[in-house]
């Protein structure tokens, strides 16, 4: 089991990965772990959700196994939230070193690579608000007038 003070939700401040967006979340659940980087382009925002199975080899280093099922959403302005699943043929599996810092605010993860610093997060919900719903059913309404 990972050390209960990592559980929790974290956001990337800082990494030495280009490909890894700024925005990226961090869910840690016990064993269980959730990436989440957040992509902006200009008319939705598409999130990328891959869990993984925490293993940990000593103190220090712990081993990630992913799953092959990547979860993805895309949110508009206008409409809800649109969820559907993929699959990532290229899973394998990831020895890491983690610390943490004297506050418990920061924690970073080093790959063979690259490092990942990242700040506890607080997450909130975002709901579908009644004008999104009502823009779905008009969006509704004028496909079917159309077949």
């Amino acid at each position: 089991m990972f050390p209960l003070k990592y559980c929790g939700a974290w956001c990337l401040v800082y990494s030495t990965n280009i490909d890894i967006p700024a925005s990226t979340l961090l869910n840690i659940q016990y064993n269980r772990v959730e990436v989440t980087p957040v992509k902006d382009f200009t008319l939705f925002q598409l999130k990328r959700t891959h869990q993984g199975v925490i293993q940990i080899r000593n103190d220090t280093v712990a081993k990630v196994v992913w799953s092959k099922k990547v979860d993805y959403h895309i949110d508009t302005a206008c409409l809800p939230l649109i969820p559907f699943t993929g699959k990532e043929m290229n899973c394998i599996p990831l020895m890491l070193r983690y610390s943490m810092d004297e506050t418990n605010t920061y924690c970073t993860f080093e790959t063979e690579h690259h490092e990942y610093v990242f700040h506890r997060y607080i997450p909130f919900e975002k709901r579908d608000t009644i004008v999104r719903i009502f823009m779905t059913q008009l969006l509704f309404d004028f496909i079917i007038r159309q077949i």
